[in-house]
């Protein structure tokens, strides 16, 4: 069960490029991915969601984590204004690529 919160929230992200925390429905959406590097130190890698997202949009990022998910791929998810980030550990990278593809997902690799 969900319990609101009862201290303060802190969010910061600034999307030129990486998102600083990196460095220190009923049919599914199919979107397009770009492939990015995050801190290697950290052996997390994050896909970008490209383009903006209509707020009206319902289940995006269900049916992305569901897909994962299936396959035992865990994420941590930031969302922003512009975009949504889906950091995976790096040694399922390539796994959590291959996954979204088969979903019907387009991924590009830079």
């Amino acid at each position: 069960m969900a319990m609101p919160a009862t201290g303060p929230v802190l969010s910061s992200c600034i999307a030129a490029g990486i998102p600083p925390v990196l460095h220190g429905g009923s049919r599914p959406w199919h979107g397009r991915f770009s492939k990015q590097s995050s801190n290697p130190r950290r052996n997390w890698r994050y896909l970008v969601i490209e383009g903006s997202l209509d707020f009206s949009l319902v289940g995006v990022l269900a049916s992305i984590s569901g897909a994962l998910a299936r396959q035992g791929i865990s994420i941590f998810v930031i969302s922003t204004y512009d975009t949504d980030y889906l950091l995976v550990k790096e040694q399922v990278l390539d796994q959590a690529v291959d996954t979204l593809i088969r979903e019907g997902h387009r991924v590009i690799t830079d």
